[in-house]
């Protein structure tokens, strides 16, 4: 048989199995590997059953048996369950509340002499539980490690929203997560993105709302390029909205201001609500004429409103003056785009 040493830093130890008298014998080293003394030990198959569990003895026995019957090699993974008894360490009984464990069986064929049927199968058992218990860990480890460069990400992303809107850290926080909810890109993705186009582009004068909307809509593209994105956008006005009311096509929701990221959610819940009013076959008219400036949020909010529209059978109509400030103009190609509100 091969004599392939097995690791020698894990501990291990030696068996030999008698497949026609049901009887296995452990080596010392066998024998601590499951919690025993360390001395050769003769155990039942229904002790090596006791200590795998059915579905580990089964897998064992199956691979035991295929070396005996073809004479190839082994090696398989097993957990260990139960304490085997005292026949196997009596003087260890604390060893039966140990928390499970694997390990690695080996074996090839071992006839008793030449030209006769092969009846015994012998290697070794590897106690594989600390290298495993070595992998999580540092599973684990290189999680936490991810963990914390996201949660940097993330805070270096806030602190560009709490420079260019004026907002404290949760509300930067809660706008970062509004985006990225409403966009459908991870958190960590978006942040990163972020960061990566500020790091390259020379940013942010106080109230720069509109090149960081405008970086946001960049990164959620690709994430690459970085070149200068384009004059940014004056200091941000609060937004005014009235409505929605009925008009002559169906809705009426007129909006004034700047609807940014910091005013993109009250933008989308009074689309949303103008939306719940209409009836088909009314229309969602939006009048933006008294809008300065559209982000690429608030585009976003719009496109999404135009889907939903169109399912309910309340079609949305935009209402824009050419001399607002739209950060995504191609994302409203395909949208009802009017100069005026419809009769």
């Amino acid at each position: 048989m091969s004599r392939t040493r097995p690791p020698l830093d894990l501990p291990t130890g030696t068996y030999v199995a008698d497949l026609p008298g049901g009887r296995w014998w452990w080596s010392a080293g066998t024998n601590a590997v499951h919690g025993g003394e360390r001395r050769w030990t003769a155990l039942s198959a229904d002790r090596v059953r006791d200590l795998y569990g059915p579905a580990g003895w089964q897998h064992l026995l199956a691979a035991v048996r295929s070396c005996a019957l073809h004479g190839e090699p082994f090696a398989v993974q097993v957990p260990v369950l139960t304490d085997p008894g005292p026949a196997a360490h009596p003087a260890a009984p604390e060893a039966a509340a140990a928390a499970p464990r694997a390990v690695v069986v080996t074996g090839a064929a071992d006839p008793e002499r030449p030209g006769t049927p092969l009846r015994r199968v012998r290697g070794h058992v590897v106690d594989v539980s600390a290298a495993t218990d070595g992998w999580i860990g540092q599973r684990v480890q290189e999680q936490l490690e991810v963990a914390l460069a996201s949660r940097t990400l993330i805070d270096q992303a806030k602190g560009a929203l709490m420079l260019a809107y004026g907002v404290d850290a949760e509300e930067a926080f809660g706008l970062l997560k509004w985006y990225s909810m409403h966009s459908q890109v991870k958190l960590a993705v978006l942040a990163q993105r972020l960061v990566d186009l500020v790091s390259r582009t020379s940013v942010l004068p106080a109230g720069a709302h509109g090149r960081v909307d405008d970086l946001l809509d960049r990164a959620l593209a690709a994430g690459e390029g970085g070149r200068d994105g384009g004059a940014a956008g004056g200091p941000g006005e609060d937004l005014v909205v009235e409505g929605p009311r009925p008009c002559d096509a169906g809705r009426l929701l007129t909006v004034r201001g700047e609807v940014d990221l910091l005013t993109a959610r009250r933008f989308a819940a009074a689309v949303g609500t103008a939306e719940a009013q209409a009836a088909p076959p009314e229309r969602v008219v939006v009048d933006l004429t008294g809008v300065d400036y559209l982000g690429s949020a608030a585009v976003s909010v719009l496109t999404a409103a135009d889907r939903r529209c169109r399912r309910a059978g309340t079609p949305l109509t935009v209402v824009l003056d050419r001399d607002c400030d739209v950060r995504d103009a191609t994302g409203l190609g395909a949208l009802d785009v009017r100069a005026g509100v419809p009769g």
